[in-house]
């Protein structure tokens, strides 16, 4: 009975990612659509120990990248969409480098 209620849940995540893709490739295209789920996704894998973790920080990234790609890019009239992506693959690798110190850091006190 529990394995069915797992089967279950996986399954509605499986359905509600096909349709956000489906609907999101017609709305701003498959390169986005991409960036919008893996980009967040990863830095939140860096910082966050468990799923529920992780799908509300990658969630939140993925607010954050795009609201803030849409007001960086209004100004000097940048396309919005690579705007986004930018400061997203910006902000992984500042991700990668934070937690590279981190990892450093707790070495060291060992």
């Amino acid at each position: 009975v529990h394995d069915m209620g797992i089967r279950f849940l996986d399954s509605i995540l499986l359905l509600l990612t096909a349709v956000t893709v489906v609907l999101l490739v017609t709305v701003v295209g498959v390169i986005m659509v991409i960036a919008l789920l893996t980009i967040p996704a990863a830095i939140a894998g860096q910082f966050t120990t468990t799923l529920r973790g992780m799908m509300a920080f990658a969630s939140l990234l993925a607010v954050a990248f795009t609201t803030l790609g849409l007001a960086v890019s209004y100004g000097p009239d940048l396309p919005a969409g690579a705007t986004t992506i930018v400061l997203a693959g910006l902000a992984y690798l500042v991700a990668l480098g934070l937690k590279a110190v981190v990892s450093r850091v707790r070495r060291h006190r060992l």
